[in-house]
């Protein structure tokens, strides 16, 4: 049997699922403590590229001047490794902190608020709540088969209002179509390879 790392899985399928731009700010991302430096790495994060200039949210005033004046030698390192050149680079602290763990696209996140994940169910909302099913008062299941009972009785009627996901037709938080156009278990399928392919 062959085995892979974990960094020779992920890239095989960056292609199929990151866009070019997704793909390139990953790039930037992986670079970025090379290229900056680790003091400058604790107090900065590449945020998005739009139109090849790359924003980069910082920590504080003086660290956007002090990198405001090397930014064309960090856009000539990072550059090296792009496909599509970097123009610029624009440093802020506007970004900094509300956007500063965002550091890929898509779902590659350093930390990430728990209720920004698609899988999440809204504690109120139209898709039904969280609070129905913590407050229901239930006595304590006696065997392992009447908890389990308890368990998928609660998760059929709080999902009963989600909607459906189109190639398997299971309900679905909203959040994963709103993502994947899928549930997490198709969207996890499509990147399986074909098990056929080995043979």
């Amino acid at each position: 049997m062959n085995f892979e790392s974990i960094d020779q899985i992920i890239s095989t399928f960056a292609d199929r699922i990151l866009t070019p731009e997704q793909q390139q700010f990953q790039l930037v991302v992986s670079h970025w403590p090379d290229v900056v430096g680790k003091s400058a790495q604790a107090h900065t994060r590449p945020i998005t590229i739009y139109r090849n200039i790359l924003q980069v949210a910082t920590s504080s005033a003086a660290w956007t001047q002090e990198l405001t004046f090397q930014r064309k030698q960090i856009v000539r390192h990072l550059n090296q490794w792009l496909c599509d050149p970097l123009h610029d680079i624009k440093f802020s602290t506007a970004q900094w902190s509300h956007g500063s763990s965002l550091l890929a696209a898509g779902a590659l996140t350093e930390t990430t608020d728990i209720n920004q994940h698609p899988s999440t169910i809204p504690v109120k909302g139209e898709f039904g709540t969280i609070d129905q099913v913590i407050s229901e008062d239930v006595a304590a299941p006696k065997t392992p088969i009447a908890a389990w009972e308890i368990w998928a009785s609660k998760i059929q009627r709080r999902s009963q209002h989600w909607p459906l996901c189109p190639q398997c037709h299971s309900p679905t938080p909203p959040g994963e179509l709103e993502r994947w156009s899928v549930c997490h278990i198709c969207f996890a399928e499509l990147l399986t390879p074909d098990k056929c392919q080995d043979k």
